[in-house]
């Protein structure tokens, strides 16, 4: 320690020494003409480190985005040791990320191993890669994957399960693809997972059909909610639905409707904006802004019945759109953004904003024009306010909804679906 305060190089140990004795130079810089008698012999790892490693890498190769299972091969899954074990800082001084006191001193350690596929443990080896993967990324990459592996495993197998319920409708003449990978990434670590969703899957679906035609899917949505919830057994802890749906509004919300008894759910929501795959459902970590909603109310209320409620959070809704519907016998509503957009929803927390401002306005409708009153729904929201809008609804307290679908070709709304 005085040595480091005077700002002396600490003299290597002997112990040391003698392993740099033995060392000489990297296999990988060997020349192509040295003999077996001038490769330097690589120290032997422990076979107690090897097994430790392995553990808290969970099998799998600690490169990021990686994450290969390496006791099978990749092809055959055929079982068997895939792996190769990387140095951080290579176990000879003239190796990659090679240093005169670590390379000796680290060569054995836990801390300077990555257990990796044969292919990420050649480039992080490479001369051109030696920059981009020096010792301190290096070291992160292991920090990070090995804390999520830890992270991942222990979560209790009684208390976090879910079961994930997949609404797949085509809009318009898109079915949009739901990735299985997608699905699994954005519950975890939170849930373990079941490797088979349960999936309602139309691409058929005609949109411009009439109101009888819309209220028909109806049964088969409640057929499919109750097969899920008939999948919990009497008593279960395990009463949690993890749900992933894409559709028109009016369908979603009825989706939300039927689950809306469950204990625990939560609803995920797709994100345009996210290339990758695997992440496009994934709810983002750390905070987020959060835009506030507002309230519009009517400028007076009036003995009337007839209620309409406006949600714009993905898209503006104008008067003229409304026209063929909504007359000067309205009470009208709004629950609106300052900019609505398609990208508005960023965080799980806006979405539970939303829901309590949803349930405010309902209860107030409620309150001031009676329960026999009629709400008709006009939504421009993201799919998983929609769902939310069912899962917030009260069967048997709040007032009759319909929901109204909007034609762009047509720029107007009308009514397709009766929902409470």
């Amino acid at each position: 320690m005085k040595n480091l305060i005077m700002g002396k190089i600490p003299q290597k140990p002997e112990s040391i020494k003698k392993v740099k004795k033995n060392l000489g130079a990297n296999d990988s810089s060997l020349n192509k003409g040295s003999t077996s008698i001038d490769r330097p012999k690589r120290p032997s790892i422990p076979s107690e480190v090897k097994l430790r490693l392995w553990i808290e890498a969970g099998g799998r190769c600690e490169f990021p985005g990686c994450n290969k299972y390496l006791y099978h091969d990749q092809i055959t899954l055929a079982p068997g040791n895939f792996s190769n074990i990387a140095h951080i800082v290579s176990w000879i001084e003239t190796g990659p990320r090679g240093d005169e006191i670590e390379s000796p001193m680290l060569a054995t350690n836990i801390s300077n191993l990555m257990l990796m596929c044969k292919d990420h443990a050649g480039d992080i080896d490479l001369k051109e890669n030696e920059e981009k993967y020096n010792k301190f990324v290096l070291r992160n990459y292991k920090k990070q994957h090995e804390e999520r592996i830890l992270t991942q495993t222990s979560i209790h197998e009684e208390t976090y399960k879910t079961k994930i319920l997949v609404f797949n409708i085509n809009v318009g003449d898109r079915l949009i693809p739901i990735s299985t990978e997608g699905l699994f990434y954005a519950i975890a670590p939170r849930f373990s997972i079941k490797l088979s969703p349960d999936v309602l899957s139309i691409s058929t679906f005609n949109r411009n059909a009439g109101q009888e035609y819309w209220q028909g899917y109806t049964s088969q949505i409640k057929d499919f909610v109750d097969t899920v919830k008939g999948k919990f057994s009497n008593g279960s802890i395990e009463k949690h639905i993890s749900i992933f749906a894409i559709g028109p509004m009016p369908l979603l919300m009825y989706l939300g409707k039927c689950i809306g008894d469950v204990p625990g759910h939560d609803v995920f929501q797709l994100f345009r904006d996210i290339t990758d795959e695997k992440k496009r459902w994934a709810w983002p970590v750390g905070s987020q802004f959060i835009e506030p909603y507002e309230i519009i109310y009517p400028s007076k209320t009036s003995d009337t019945k007839k209620v309409a409620l406006i949600l714009e959070v993905s898209d503006r809704i104008h008067n003229n759109q409304l026209q063929s519907t909504v007359d000067n016998s309205y009470d009208i509503f709004r629950i609106t953004v300052p900019n609505p957009s398609v990208h508005f929803l960023k965080s799980k927390d806006q979405l539970i904003n939303f829901s309590y401002e949803y349930r405010k306005v309902l209860d107030h409708i409620k309150h001031v024009y009676g329960p026999d009153c009629e709400i008709d729904l006009f939504p421009a929201v993201p799919v998983s306010i929609a769902v939310q809008c069912g899962l917030s609804l009260l069967p048997t307290k709040d007032p009759t909804i319909h929901v109204y679908e909007f034609y762009k070709d047509q720029q107007e709304f009308k009514r397709v679906l009766k929902l409470q």
